[in-house]
């Protein structure tokens, strides 16, 4: 079942019949689009982003850029979640959709946008090599594009977890990237914060087979200290507690995997208990000149 047709479908039984487009509208509909972005940026619930752009594609039901955040937000498939094989139905069945999307684009020039499209669709499929052609194609037309850096950089670590023999090779293509881009102008940018450049370039540091804990620690700590820090923080405090544990220094790997449990939202955070328990245990050792 095509997801966006669902959604479009269900504007139209709320009575929210799109109106023609007109230059008010469509700046109005990205305006809307923009505070969608940001409300996912901050893991606002659901709804708010839904009503969002519910409201923006009212206004601008032909910009291929809203049709796109609909279909993506809507879809675990195109979000990779689940096993290939879960999500390969899905995925096929949403082919017109992503084809009609691409139409609009073309149709209002956004030629980059129009590949960065494919490539997230052909990259749902695992199909990395095809999806690097899309999006080098769409940093061609816009070299400047976070938003596209961010997605080739992805596309590689992601590449580099299939790629038993040469992973780190990738993973290591897809941190020079991000590093090239920790100087760039990111406050007109919805998509990319220093946050994800950061968290990114820890967890790409931590999955090498050489892994540097000193430098995945600093990575991590760079990302809480950025702007976009605070919906993952559960996160980074865990994964800094492994990294601290992996050096042996037990006593902060304890104190994060606290802090990991502290600022998460849920009141629990399993992996980090683990963690904590993890970290007791590395203390206790120490105690003993075991370690």
């Amino acid at each position: 079942m095509k997801k966006l047709r669902i959604a479009m479908l269900s504007l139209m039984v709320l009575g929210c019949f799109p109106v023609a487009a007109t230059s008010g509208n469509v700046d109005e509909a990205d305006v809307l689009l923009g505070q969608a972005v940001e409300a996912i940026k901050k893991g606002e619930d659901n709804s708010i982003r839904d009503e969002l752009l519910k409201a923006a594609y009212e206004l601008d039901p032909d910009s291929a850029q809203i049709n796109w955040q609909i279909l993506w937000s809507s879809s675990r498939a195109l979000r990779k979640k689940g096993s290939m094989p879960s999500r390969a139905i899905g995925l096929a069945n949403l082919a017109d959709d992503v084809d009609k999307i691409k139409g609009l684009a073309k149709k209002r020039g956004e030629l980059a946008f129009m590949h960065y499209v494919q490539a997230r669709y052909l990259s749902a499929y695992n199909l990395y090599d095809s999806a690097e052609i899309e999006i080098n194609k769409a940093l061609e037309i816009e070299p400047g594009s976070s938003r596209y850096l961010f997605v080739k950089a992805s596309l590689l670590a992601s590449k580099g977890y299939w790629d038993v023999v040469d992973g780190d090779s990738w993973r290591i293509q897809s941190n020079q990237i991000l590093e090239s881009m920790k100087g760039l102008d990111l406050s007109q940018s919805r998509h990319i914060n220093k946050y994800d450049i950061f968290f990114n370039l820890a967890y790409n540091e931590a999955a090498l087979k050489q892994e540097n804990p000193n430098k995945t620690i600093k990575y991590y700590l760079k990302s809480l200290d950025s702007e976009g820090a605070g919906v993952q923080d559960h996160f980074v405090w865990n994964n800094i507690s492994i990294a601290y544990r992996k050096l042996g220094v037990c006593q902060k790997a304890f104190d994060a995997a606290k802090k990991a449990i502290e600022v998460s939202k849920y009141g629990s955070f399993g992996a980090a208990e683990t963690n904590l328990r993890n970290a007791n245990y590395c203390l206790e050792m120490k105690k003993m000149d075991i370690l």
